[in-house]
């Protein structure tokens, strides 16, 4: 079966146009979508939508973006480890730390207890350096992490600029201190 005949066996959508009192009416484009919408879900493998096996990696030279490996100091189990993540990242201030993240941070997926993975947005630059340089919204810095069964893979990195002043070095020092790693 070509892949447009699975298509259009899993939606109930036929190619040929219907025959209504002796004229051809040609299928909508609603209806197309919308069967094609529920189609869609069923030919997504359920593989599509599982966590990452690794976090982003910074561009040789970036001076906009930080990653590595935190390891705890003794064994930890992996879902010790991802339960320890959670607490602190959910405890990070929203006011941010010194002069960063003062515009506050969200969890944008948080997986950690089933598949060890998170990633947050943390916003940065309010008030004139933002309205100056980024026309009046936030910068904003992406992070992601990854507990493996060996430790804690990371990547923090700002989305625009060619540097972060420090800042996800700085977010990534928080979260290693409070750590305790």
């Amino acid at each position: 079966m070509s892949p447009l005949q699975v298509f259009c066996a899993a939606s109930g959508y036929t190619i040929a146009p219907s025959r209504r009192a002796g004229y051809t009416i040609a299928p909508s484009r609603r209806d197309f979508l919308k069967r094609a919408s529920t189609a869609a879900v069923v030919l997504v493998p359920g593989s599509a939508f599982a966590s990452p096996e690794a976090v982003g990696v910074c561009k040789n030279g970036a001076k906009n973006c930080e990653q590595g490996k935190l390891k705890p100091p003794n064994a930890m189990k992996k879902s010790d480890m991802a339960a320890a993540v959670e607490k602190v990242l959910a405890s990070y201030p929203q006011s941010g730390l010194e002069k960063s993240d003062q515009g506050g941070n969200k969890f944008v997926t948080n997986d950690l207890s089933s598949s060890g993975y998170c990633k947050m947005e943390f916003y940065s630059g309010i008030g004139k350096f933002a309205k100056f340089f980024n026309g009046g919204k936030p910068f904003v810095d992406d992070l992601e992490i990854l507990v493996r069964d060996d430790g804690v893979d990371f990547f923090s990195s700002s989305r625009v600029g060619d540097s972060d002043f420090g800042v996800n070095a700085a977010r990534m020092a928080y979260i290693k201190k409070e750590l305790g790693w």
